[in-house]
């Protein structure tokens, strides 16, 4: 009898640090993101699996970062169901955007001229179809994806909130 109350015992035991360790890998699994498209590559590819950090407090999104947010856009629901997008940051809030002939402009009071956000991470002629002129408001980001022609971003839905950021993706 002894025995049989250790054997179901150590079932238990089992059935029960199976059933954690499911919990804790689906919970991780919720944390993690699988890229669905070309819109990043060459940075990062379809099928991809990344993890976004939250930002820190206090710590503000930058240039270059990229980050995952969501969207309530009609139009980013049409190709993700979650609302769930990543691409990256190319303008700040209080920034002016500008988009004419490939050409992408940023304008600060750094650069009154305006700057190519794209010499610090992307190489080659970067194709940028369209034609914008925006100034972002406080707490907006410009975002696009590194392959332009394939990408659903800022140039389609306009800018997105800070509230909506996720968080970044680090390599």
């Amino acid at each position: 009898m002894k025995k049989l109350f250790k054997i179901i015992a150590i079932l238990v035991a089992t059935l029960v640090l199976l059933v954690i360790v499911g919990l804790i890998r689906l919970n991780s699994d919720a944390q993690h993101v699988i890229i669905d498209g070309p819109a990043m590559e060459p940075t990062i590819h379809s099928n991809q699996r990344l993890t976004p950090t939250q930002y820190k407090v206090g710590e503000l999104p930058k240039r270059g970062d990229i980050v995952e947010y969501t969207s309530s856009n009609m139009l980013v629901r049409k190709y993700s169901k979650s609302g769930k997008l990543l691409h990256r940051i190319i303008a700040l809030p209080g920034e002016r955007v500008t988009i004419d002939n490939n050409k992408v402009l940023v304008y600060n009071t750094q650069n009154p001229d305006g700057f190519n956000p794209d010499a610090a991470y992307l190489s080659g002629d970067v194709v940028t179809a369209g034609a914008i002129d925006l100034k972002l408001g406080q707490n907006r980001y410009f975002v696009m994806g590194d392959n332009r022609p394939n990408a659903l971003d800022s140039r389609a839905f306009g800018p997105i909130a800070a509230d909506d950021i996720i968080g970044k993706i680090s390599f």
